[in-house]
């Protein structure tokens, strides 16, 4: 199986992923468009320097926490998924990824998380899934507070989104 973790960082489900997913498997990291981490108050000159290297140094780092018999792994900018990459997938995976795509476009920045959710469908398999954690934000709290740049957006706004990108509704959990 190949499963697409987007924003995957230092490696928390990476490192879960990679032994699950074993020598057959693929795991591959997108991460949000390098033009979208200058919006960002901490993205200082340094940060960019390194971040415009990341499709070259997240794979070596996620490659020491392989083992033996983990997944291969690769890597994509949202908004840039590579052709050979339409279709492959089995499992795109969205852990706390859809605030900042869904604020930066709310605030007219660019279309972040258009971009985003259309490489999360395009990258599916057909029968691929699509599972999205994000902080919920009730649906009587203000529109312009739940835009995402408070970390939360409400369900429907999420559900509404993603199947404005072609995506099935099929279950949600309250979990988290």
């Amino acid at each position: 199986m190949t499963v697409v973790e987007g924003l995957p960082g230092r490696g928390w489900y990476t490192k879960i992923l990679l032994p699950y997913l074993g020598s057959d498997g693929h795991l591959v990291g997108a991460n949000y468009a390098l033009d979208m981490w200058p919006n960002f108050s901490f993205a200082n000159e340094e940060f960019m320097a390194g971040m415009s290297k990341w499709l070259e140094t997240w794979p070596a780092d996620a490659e020491e926490w392989r083992g033996e018999d983990g997944a291969s792994i690769s890597a994509f900018w949202f908004g840039s998924l590579p052709e050979a990459m339409e279709g492959t997938a089995g499992v795109v995976f969205l852990v706390r990824a859809l605030h900042n795509l869904a604020r930066l476009q709310n605030e007219g920045v660019g279309n972040y998380l258009d971009a985003a959710l259309a490489d999360a469908f395009n990258v599916l398999k057909p029968g691929g899934v699509l599972g999205v954690v994000q902080h919920h934000a009730r649906d009587d709290m203000p529109d312009d507070w739940a835009n995402g740049a408070n970390g939360y957006l409400k369900k429907q706004f999420v559900i509404d989104q993603v199947t404005e990108a072609g995506f099935e509704f099929v279950g949600e959990s309250d979990v988290n």
